[in-house]
């Protein structure tokens, strides 16, 4: 947490640092993978589309899942 201001009105400015370190982007990987497997049956069909844009390609990568 750091000022922006001398202004106590301001807000200040908060960093909490999510996904600085290379376990906080492994442990996001694997959120975004078991999340993509979860909805892909198609009893999902009414909440989801499927995967979007890169598609499996980019789950199966993590540097292009990283980006």
């Amino acid at each position: 947490m750091r000022l922006r201001s001398a202004d106590p009105a301001t807000p200040p400015r908060l960093d909490y640092g999510y996904l600085s370190t290379a376990g906080d982007r492994r442990r996001l990987r694997e959120a975004v993978r078991v999340t993509a497997e979860l909805v892909a049956p198609a009893g999902f069909g009414k909440v989801s589309a499927g995967l979007t844009e890169r598609g499996a390609a980019t789950l199966d990568d993590d540097r292009r899942l990283d980006r």
